[in-house]
């Protein structure tokens, strides 16, 4: 496979560049590291904040830009300044609220400086226990500018994803982007079920919208970019770079929509294809 002609290279990070243990592997820096040094860029596209995306980056040399929020905010590393943010209507976001504190679901709210949430219940804590770096604050969320969200996500079971996306498309049309995805974290209540993320953006947030604004940005063909994926919300931009590449560990959805297939996160999939193909 020749791919002298990529430029940029855009990384997802759970399930991606991260191992089970939301670690990033020697391996993998040391991969990234040599990426850079041919000159081409590397860009993490992730569905975390800043805080919680900043120390991969650091980690792994990067000194440009971030795509964070799943696609709503596009962070300038050097410069220390945003060049894209694009945020949720404060209308979606208290009705959001009302729909998370009426029926009791766990809620967080997502804004440039961190992920906020209001009650700590047992969903929320299996999906920390799950993911112990991660980091977020207790609030009322009624001290939150509500202009400032890029993203909010609720925890809960599949069934009742499904139910709240669709009454909130019945509501607002398309006037947000509705992503459902496994939290890889089973219902402490029914183990036989898994709970999921129900993430509500702007409409135009997505991976996709964002790696093409950042290839705008650098004057760079989409055809000269790769994209490396394993989740839902991967799709946009693996449809969108002219290279897509689906973990070992990815779902049927993203093995679907990519032309090439590379190890699992366990097993330094994205470091693997990296020194086979471009280094």
């Amino acid at each position: 496979m020749d791919l002298k002609h990529i430029q940029l290279v855009a990384i997802d990070l759970d399930g991606t560049l991260l191992d089970s243990k939301k670690i990033c592997s020697l391996r993998t820096q040391n991969a990234i590291e040599s990426v850079l040094k041919t000159g081409r860029k590397v860009c993490f596209v992730t569905g975390r904040v800043m805080v919680d995306t900043t120390p991969f980056a650091q980690q792994c040399g990067l000194t440009e830009h971030l795509i964070t929020a799943n696609g709503a905010y596009i962070w300038d590393i050097q410069d220390q300044q945003c060049i894209r943010q694009t945020g949720l209507d404060p209308n979606i976001v208290d009705y959001t609220i009302q729909i998370a504190r009426t029926q009791k679901i766990f809620l967080s709210l997502y804004t440039s400086d961190g992920v906020y949430f209001e009650t700590s219940d047992y969903l929320y804590q299996a999906v920390i226990n799950k993911y112990p770096a991660f980091k977020s604050n207790h609030c009322d969320f009624n001290v939150i500018d509500n202009k400032k969200i890029l993203k909010i996500v609720f925890i809960l079971q599949q069934d009742k994803a499904l139910e709240i996306k669709n009454h909130l498309h019945q509501k607002y049309g398309d006037r947000f982007n509705l992503i459902v995805y496994s939290a890889h974290v089973s219902d402490p209540d029914d183990t036989t079920k898994e709970l999921v993320y129900l993430e509500v953006l702007h409409s135009e947030s997505n991976k996709g919208n964002a790696l093409q604004h950042l290839c705008d940005y650098y004057k760079i063909p989409l055809a000269n970019t790769i994209a490396f994926g394993d989740e839902d919300n991967d799709i946009e931009m693996l449809q969108i770079a002219g290279v897509s590449v689906a973990m070992g560990n990815a779902n049927e959805n993203i093995l679907a929509v990519a032309q090439h297939k590379t190890l699992t996160n366990d097993e330094d999939g994205v470091a693997d294809f990296l020194e086979k193909y471009l280094l």
